[in-house]
C-alpha cells in the first residue's frame, strides 16, 4: 500500500530493492515474469487526508504506465467500480493477432 501524491509519485525509499521492483525490468525466465502494481490511497499532505483509493502500474518510481481509481458502489457491495487516471491504460491492436489465428484454424 503506497501513498500516491500528485504527479502519480509514490513513497517509497530509494534503495536498489526498491527501485528494481517498481522498474518492472526484472530479467527471468520466460512464462516466470511478474509485474509489480502500485496499491493505495491519493495522499493530501496539506490537509493530511487520505483521498480516493488507486491501483497503478508503473515504469520507475515516480513514472506511471497507467492508474485508476477504485470506486464502490452502494446498490453492488460486492462489486469494485473504477476510473481511469492520466496516464491512461494502454490500448492493444490485435486484430492481426486474431486474423492470423482464424487463418490456421486456431480460432
Amino acid at each position: 500500500m503506497k501513498r500516491h501524491h500528485p504527479g502519480d509519485r509514490i513513497s517509497a525509499y530509494p534503495t536498489t530493492g526498491s527501485l528494481a521492483h517498481w522498474s518492472n525490468r526484472a530479467l527471468t525466465l520466460e512464462g516466470l515474469e511478474s509485474i509489480s502494481l502500485a496499491a493505495g490511497y491519493y495522499w493530501d499532505e496539506e490537509t493530511r487526508d487520505i483521498g480516493a483509493p488507486v491501483l497503478s502500474l508503473r515504469e520507475e518510481k515516480d513514472k506511471p504506465v497507467w492508474g485508476i481509481t477504485l470506486h464502490r458502489d452502494a446498490a453492488q457491495p460486492t462489486a469494485i467500480q473504477w476510473a481511469p487516471v492520466e496516464p491512461g491504460l494502454p490500448e492493444f491492436d490485435l486484430s492481426q493477432i486474431a486474423i492470423e489465428d482464424e487463418e490456421e484454424g486456431l480460432a
